[in-house]
């Protein structure tokens, strides 16, 4: 037996993770606490920001297994995929307008995509617009450049 010391109760040693490091080889807080206190820091905004970065990096090392994954969470939940657009149409309508009339024009065939205006790239052009109210007077960029593009000048 032993006294976990964050909650304060005796439990047996199986209750305990292993800590060869200390000197009765158990870690000093029951297992119980250790997943609190893991999911308290997790909603911290520090170990937040962390998750968040380990996610980003796990999309850099494996974007088609992050790309599936996605794509299966967004069938598996239809309804909010829908609402989360619906509320983005409504908070930035001219977005939205200017987005889909680029979408349509470049189905048609009235549009092309072009390559990269910094550095010439043709994998996966993203059209960026300087003004919504022109929705058909883009620029292209590479998704690198486009984030350079959007912190230069804010949207």
């Amino acid at each position: 037996m032993r006294a976990c010391r964050m909650c304060g109760e005796s439990k047996p040693l199986s209750d305990f993770y292993r800590q060869p490091r200390n000197s009765d080889g158990y870690f000093y807080q029951c297992k119980v606490c250790v997943r609190a206190s893991q999911r308290a820091y997790e909603h911290s905004p520090r170990g937040a920001a962390k998750h968040r970065a380990r996610q980003r990096r796990r999309r850099r090392t494996d974007p088609e297994k992050y790309s599936e994954q996605a794509k299966q969470w967004q069938r598996g939940h239809p309804d909010q995929v829908r609402q989360s657009y619906l509320a983005r149409c409504q908070r930035w309508p001219e977005k939205f307008l200017a987005r889909r009339a680029v979408g349509i024009a470049i189905k048609s065939g009235r549009l092309q995509k072009q390559p990269c205006e910094v550095c010439g790239s043709l994998r996966r052009p993203e059209a960026h617009h300087d003004d919504y109210s022109q929705p058909l007077s883009i620029r292209w960029f590479c998704s690198l450049h486009h984030k350079a593009a959007h912190q230069e000048a804010p949207c």
